[in-house]
């Protein structure tokens, strides 16, 4: 998505008609939240205009239009700088004087979660009933570790009726071969003040990065950290088929166009299959 994203901000693609970022705060607000602390960058003007509410800028710049006043009538926002991108361990520093010593939850904006029930209103939930950190995670296909953080678990009582694991570290995009077990992290938290403190501690990696799941790591090894298999469809709108996948399927359900475009689809597969069927033709006289 880097080519895009050199332009428009990637917490404000498209999905459904509004903007990602908009859709991680929904999520908040329907958790409970009332309080939005977003982590940005000086260069991302048109996202900063967007939380804002200018849209002179962001407005005609996207093609696209979202009631932000709407959502600040519900929510309280504070913007954060993040004076370089160094990841999300980094971005979490950045926010600390803000976040206070709270627990506190964290929402990936690429990270899309379709659920009855918000994926982060489920780790909630779980926080009522057992005091701890949790990180929300579901199964991952053997090919595709490599692109998520993933879990080495032990089974424990569950709470409530969701399958809930002990944590005892966490290995960052793993080869398969290397990987711990085969529940990933996607994008969810509630954290306590006690991981700033392990982010502070960390070696940067090699890319300049202070990552957090390495904080959690050191974490789980004197505090409660609990994994929370939750409820809900993933779309990964980082990476370019995610994001598409996505698009589609939320195009899909749209009131307006979403039988349109099923139909379009369908009558493209039906074409594709009868000029396969003719291809293969000549290998059977």
């Amino acid at each position: 998505m880097l080519s895009v994203s050199n332009v428009i901000p990637k917490e404000l693609l498209p999905l459904g008609g509004k903007p990602l970022i908009q859709h991680a705060i929904e999520e908040a607000i329907e958790s409970g939240v009332e309080e939005v602390i977003v982590v940005t960058r000086p260069e991302k003007s048109l996202l900063n205009a967007f939380l804002a509410g200018d849209w002179e800028l962001a407005g005609s710049a996207l093609g696209q239009k979202a009631d932000t006043d709407a959502l600040s009538r519900k929510v309280n926002f504070i913007l954060v700088d993040q004076p370089q991108p160094r990841g999300l361990g980094d971005a979490l520093l950045c926010a600390q004087s803000a976040i206070g010593n709270e627990p506190f939850g964290v929402i990936l904006p690429d990270a899309i979660v379709e659920a009855d029930i918000p994926a982060l209103a489920q780790l909630a939930a779980a926080f009522r009933e057992q005091e701890s950190a949790y990180v929300a995670t579901q199964p991952v296909g053997l090919a595709d570790t490599s692109r998520f953080g993933m879990l080495a678990v032990d089974p424990c009582d569950p709470i409530g009726a969701r399958d809930t694991f002990r944590v005892r570290s966490i290995v960052e995009k793993p080869h398969p071969r290397q990987a711990p077990s085969r529940f990933g992290v996607f994008g969810r938290y509630i954290l306590t003040r006690q991981i700033f403190s392990f982010l502070s501690e960390i070696a940067i990696d090699t890319v300049g990065d202070v990552e957090l799941s390495n904080a959690l790591s050191g974490y789980c090894g004197r505090h409660s950290l609990l994994a929370v298999r939750f409820d809900g469809r993933h779309y990964d709108a980082g990476d370019p088929l995610g994001y598409h996948q996505a698009v589609l399927e939320f195009t899909l359900k749209n009131s307006d166009i979403g039988s349109s475009l099923r139909d379009y689809l369908l009558r493209n597969i039906e074409r594709e299959s009868d000029e396969r069927s003719i291809t293969a033709l000549p290998d059977l006289l």
